[in-house]
């Protein structure tokens, strides 16, 4: 969740949340789920985008993300497409970590 307030210029005020679910289909190596995302400015119409995701881990140090968010609402964009390959340093094991949505950084 954000809310993000500018004190200067147009002083608009920024609401977004964002939130995803995903499963397991192969331990350590694949994974499939959902995530969105709504936002909102003040004195702008709400956007709010939805679509599947994908993790793909070739070692346990690595993962590709994948995600295609399509806008539901009119003010929305057509579409929201994310690629993300990241290198996890460390032993590479996760650690009570939870799902965090790619839109929002997380893997």
């Amino acid at each position: 969740m954000i809310c993000q307030q500018e004190l200067w210029g147009a002083q608009s005020t920024e609401k977004a949340v964002a939130g995803g679910i995903s499963r397991t289909i192969i331990d350590d190596k694949l994974s499939v789920g959902i995530e969105g995302n709504w936002s909102a400015i003040t004195r702008e119409k709400s956007e709010m985008i939805l679509g599947p995701s994908v993790q793909w881990r070739p070692t346990h140090n690595t993962h590709l993300d994948l995600v295609a968010m399509a806008g539901l609402t009119n003010s929305s964009p057509n579409a929201e497409c994310w690629m993300i390959f990241g290198f996890d340093f460390g032993d590479g094991k996760v650690k009570n970590q939870g799902y965090k949505p790619t839109s929002l950084g997380g893997h």
